[in-house]
């Protein structure tokens, strides 16, 4: 049996002041993160990892762009990425 056991968040972004993901609200009824700014994650891309298959969601970059929480979020052009 192998048990499958979430990691402990390695980012260290709560040290550099940046949302960590259990900020991020997960939404079971319409598969979708909802961020501290109260906008929807979508469902983007199936990525796989180490022979994991992980579901990749991100904001829409308008959306982005403009949140007030952004320099708080990422320091990246593209919107925040969370993998499930």
């Amino acid at each position: 049996m192998t048990s499958l056991v979430p990691r402990i968040d390695t980012s260290g972004n709560d040290k550099k002041g940046f949302l960590t993901k259990p900020m991020f609200q997960y939404d079971i009824d319409i598969n979708r993160y909802i961020c501290p700014a109260k906008q929807e994650l979508s469902p983007r891309a199936t990525v796989t990892d180490k022979g994991l298959l992980y579901q990749s969601y991100s904001c829409c970059v308008k959306i982005c762009r403009v949140c007030s929480m952004k320099s708080k979020c990422t320091k990246g052009a593209i919107p925040r990425k969370i993998r499930r």
